[in-house]
């Protein structure tokens, strides 16, 4: 354990020095990305501030009272326009605060300053202004005291067919107007620069002289600048350079990389005093987790050596950690599996135990009912021979079906065709049809490749009972019965349907839940007999369905393997 604790200290140590290095590195990749996001957001909101101004200028350069003012040589018409020249120059004004002055230069070289423009901006500024810019430069910085100005032109158009030049109009805007993120930046730990293409500065995020040179240390990170957005590491310096193409500016920012290592020592001796805290802890969880280990070990195999004695235990509970929590509960299922398990083995020897008790009582019943059967069979045979002679049709008709059905239920078979079931419950129905003489009518909707589907014996007669004993008992004629016959997925569908008089919600909800619970009703016939003997020789998955609604009729669905084996019978009780 001592060998582990020492590597782990080695292992931290090592550890720790790289980390130091990782994130020395990794806070200046992050100073530097966030000193690019300033850069850039702050010449983004410049270039758009530029864009809004250059619409603003266009806009006021097609304006029709501008246009006037500068092609007309009538001082009368100049003196008529003052007015709205004056109120259109205010009201751009008060679109953009920045908006210092609109200063007008017609064709012929005279010059109309702003009528409402503070004295700041005079004729000895916009002259020299509309003279760079003219000469090709996007933008002139007016330096006037401590303020620092922006001028730019548009030249202006005679409106009509003829594209005609009358002249042109400069805007001048504050500087300090376009710097809105600049002043929030903290000086002390990043500089930002606005300079032109001549290095002089428009802004500074302190105290720099307005429209001074770019100081020689600074400038020297300019060389080679392509005017792209550039990241550069000095020797004193982390410097990133954001050129701003529409007024041909730079923004700078620089960052001293003594403020950056000032920032790591303390960072670096904080990270070895957490790495010595950290010793301690990983030291004392060792220690306590090597105890919490070894006590779960005990108590699990405590729990398995009480299993296997055969004593009753509670489901295992390891919450020492979540890998034994989740051993502990994996175990939990494991023996859970296993009591199922064993619950299904009890269940399905109880099933072949109690198909065997089935067996032996048919068979008992049987042997009981041989003599009787055999003895009203004859006896039946006699009556039917005596209503040929006397020439009673129902009496030989309803003596022949009952005959049939005696022999049909004394037979040992329980596994039989389809068809045998349908001629036998047709017997039963020449029986019904005498005693109620055109009360109801049968419909069969049976395909003949079916017909050889084996089944359980009696299982259509009694569900037909019920629909004449109880389905017609206060139904008006015409009753109908209609059996439907299909297979689907390898399962036999026996559809019995009656439009008598249905039941009712609360006795089919009864009725479905004694069927659910058929095992309960063990001296029951009709259809519970029926839903115990499918359950037993087929599975769960068989069974009677019935649906009804009270006044139109009921319809009860019989689900069965689909097979024609004869010892389908046999092999479902193995």
């Amino acid at each position: 354990m001592v060998m582990v604790l020492l590597m782990m200290i080695l292992i931290m140590g090592i550890f720790g020095w790289i980390m130091y290095a990782y994130f020395e590195s990794m806070y200046s990749s992050k100073l530097l990305k966030i000193n690019s996001d300033v850069t850039y957001q702050l010449a983004d909101s410049i270039t758009t501030q530029i864009d809004s101004i250059r619409d603003a200028q266009e806009s006021f350069s097609v304006n029709t009272t501008v246009n006037r003012f500068l092609s007309t040589d009538s001082e009368y018409e100049k003196l008529t326009l003052l007015p709205l020249y004056e109120s259109l120059q205010q009201a751009y004004k008060k679109m953009r605060p920045g908006l210092h002055s609109i200063v007008l230069k017609k064709k012929d070289g005279s010059i109309f300053s702003d009528p409402g423009g503070i004295s700041e901006i005079n004729i000895s500024h916009t002259a020299p202004a509309f003279a760079k810019l003219e000469s090709g430069a996007q933008s002139v910085l007016i330096v006037n005291g401590s303020k620092a100005f922006i001028a730019m032109k548009q030249d202006v158009y005679q409106s009509g067919g003829i594209r005609k030049k009358v002249g042109s109009c400069m805007f001048v805007i504050l500087a300090d107007s376009l710097m809105s993120g600049l002043k929030v930046q903290d000086a002390a730990s990043r500089e930002l620069f606005v300079i032109d293409s001549d290095l002089r500065v428009i802004a500074h995020n302190s105290d720099a002289d307005v429209g001074a040179k770019l100081p020689e240390t600074y400038a020297s990170y300019l060389e080679g600048y392509n005017g792209t957005t550039q990241q550069l590491t000095g020797s004193a310096h982390i410097v990133v350079l954001e050129r701003i193409p529409a007024l041909g500016w730079t923004v700078m920012c620089l960052t001293p990389k003594s403020t950056v290592f000032s920032e790591l020592s303390v960072i670096k001796y904080t990270s070895y005093l957490l790495l010595i805290s950290m010793l301690l802890v990983v030291s004392i969880v060792y220690l306590m987790q090597e105890l919490s280990i070894s006590r779960a070990f005990k108590r699990f195999i405590a729990h398995i050596n009480a299993i296997a004695g055969g004593q009753q235990v509670q489901p295992l509970k390891l919450r020492d950690s979540a890998e034994f929590h989740q051993m502990a509960e994996a175990f939990n299922r494991m023996m859970r599996k296993l009591e199922a398990l064993n619950a299904h083995n009890l269940e399905y020897h109880e099933k072949i135990l109690l198909q065997d008790i089935e067996n032996k009582q048919s068979q008992l019943l049987a042997l009981q009912s041989q003599i009787n059967p055999h003895f009203l069979y004859n006896t039946l045979e006699c009556i039917n021979s005596a209503g040929a002679v006397c020439g009673s049709r129902e009496v030989e008709e309803m003596s022949t079906a009952l005959a049939f059905i005696f022999r049909y239920a004394i037979k040992g078979e329980n596994i039989v065709r389809l068809q045998d079931e349908l001629d036998t419950l047709q017997y039963y129905l020449n029986i019904q049809q005498i005693r109620f003489p055109d009360r109801f009518s049968v419909c069969y909707d049976i395909p003949d490749s079916l017909r050889e589907r084996r089944m359980l014996k009696f299982l259509l007669q009694p569900i037909v009972e019920n629909s004449i004993q109880h389905g017609f008992q206060e139904c008006t004629p015409p009753c109908v019965i209609r059996i439907q016959v299909s297979e689907t997925d390898g399962k036999l569908r026996v559809v019995i349907a009656d439009n008598g008089t249905g039941i009712l919600p609360d006795t089919l909800q009864a009725l479905q839940e004694r069927l659910e619970n058929h095992k309960l009703s063990t001296d029951s016939i009709g259809l519970m007999n029926i839903q115990r003997r499918i359950r037993l020789y087929y599975g769960e998955a068989f069974g009677l369905h019935v649906e009804s609604e009270y006044g139109k009729g009921t319809t009860i669905t019989a689900l069965l393997p689909a097979t024609d084996s004869p010892a389908h019978e046999e092999q479902q009780n193995v």
